[in-house]
């Protein structure tokens, strides 16, 4: 049985484990609110930005947390509240329109449905779209 590995859009900002690092090791993050925010004990955080590599032995649930609090900080510091509203709005409108394209095709409307609901429920997707608008 072949075994195909696809290609996760996500990665390109780099792995989980790489944003773990990136937010511990950034000067400017205030661990007292990552803290607050995911939960770690402040002292584990001082402990992983002393040494990075202690995050390779950090439980998934953690790494997690961190890449998180990455991608959250990532989006605030590029996005505005009215940026969100703009891009959810063109979001909609494109759908809406492929909706009319396909409204005597059901199948491609559940598809179209499916889809939407995922991109505008993921901050994430929504933040690479926003970053690849003109």
């Amino acid at each position: 049985m072949a075994i195909y590995h696809l290609k996760n859009w996500r990665d390109k900002g780099g792995s989980e484990l790489d944003k773990a690092k990136t937010i511990i090791a950034d000067k400017n993050t205030s661990l007292k609110n990552l803290s607050l925010l995911t939960k770690i004990p402040y002292q584990s955080l001082v402990n992983y930005r002393a040494e990075l590599s202690k995050l390779d032995r950090a439980s998934w649930k953690r790494i997690n947390l961190l890449a998180q609090s990455f991608d959250i900080a990532e989006i605030q510091d590029n996005m505005t509240q009215n940026d969100v509203k703009e891009l959810q709005s063109k979001l909609h409108s494109m759908f809406n329109d492929w909706r009319q394209l396909y409204r005597n095709d059901n199948s491609s409307l559940r598809i179209i449905n499916s889809i939407e609901t995922i991109i505008t429920s993921d901050p994430v997707a929504c933040f690479e779209i926003f970053r690849n608008i003109d």
